[in-house]
């Protein structure tokens, strides 16, 4: 994948932030970089073998996450207060 696609797939990240982020999966051995000599000059990342080994994990971990987000007993994201605030005497449940 190029660098212009993973911007655009991670918008809200800042080109320096995704920068690091490359650099540091990249010397962990997740993923590889590989840049062409061409002009413009053309730099692919992918998964090693390394990379993909964590799939699963991942997915198990997106489908904990999404069904703890759907079910009934989340009471810890609907409590968005603090005890401190003013007016506010009970805790969250």
């Amino acid at each position: 994948m190029r660098f212009s696609e993973l911007e655009r797939r991670f918008p809200d990240t800042t080109r320096k932030m995704l920068t690091q982020q490359l650099r540091e999966l990249e010397a962990d051995g997740m993923i590889r970089r590989e840049v062409y000599a061409e002009v413009p000059s053309r730099v692919e990342y992918s998964y090693t073998e390394r990379g993909r080994s964590i799939n699963p994990v991942l997915d198990l971990m997106y489908d904990w996450g999404k069904d703890f987000v759907q079910s009934e007993d989340n009471s810890v994201l609907e409590c968005s207060r603090t005890v401190e605030e003013p007016g506010e005497n009970e805790p969250c449940r």
